[in-house]
């Protein structure tokens, strides 16, 4: 019957600790993560800033680049819903694309945001061990880096 009570007071308190992790945009991030997109909605034109245009030679290796961009919502034409497998057993990483008539696609990933040095792990996301970030780019960085590397 003891061995309950230390059960419950443990849990309660890895709980505790769980639940006290908070989030925190002024780390050390990666290059390619460090700076943020946002947008501003002016009736159905939304503004985008800082939409990753990066060039890839590796995944560890690219040109930075970063545009803005005004799409009218009204020539939204299609959202596609991207599916990109990265282990055996069914993991995948999932994005939207955005297709506007006359303006091209607009793909938007939630990814982790990794500080300098850090690797990614399954473990340590499930432990809230990496904030989250919004990637807002163009098809040619966030589809060809999934496709070509």
């Amino acid at each position: 019957m003891r061995y309950r009570y230390i059960f419950v007071i443990a849990a309660l308190i890895l709980l505790f600790i769980y639940l006290s992790i908070q989030p925190s945009n002024f780390r050390n991030w990666t290059q390619d993560q460090s700076i943020l997109p946002y947008s501003q909605m002016d009736k159905n034109i939304i503004h985008i800033y800082n939409i990753r245009n990066f060039t890839y030679r590796s995944t560890e290796e690219y040109a930075i680049g970063y545009y803005n961009k005004s799409f009218n919502l009204d020539s939204l034409e299609t959202v596609d819903f991207i599916i990109v497998p990265f282990t055996e057993w069914g993991a995948a990483h999932t994005f939207f694309s955005f297709g506007f008539k006359d303006d091209g696609y607009l793909p938007i990933s939630i990814e982790i945001r990794k500080e300098k040095g850090e690797q990614f792990s399954s473990f340590r996301g499930f432990f809230k061990q990496y904030e989250l970030m919004y990637v807002i780019g163009d098809e040619a960085d966030i589809v060809k880096l999934r496709t070509n590397y």
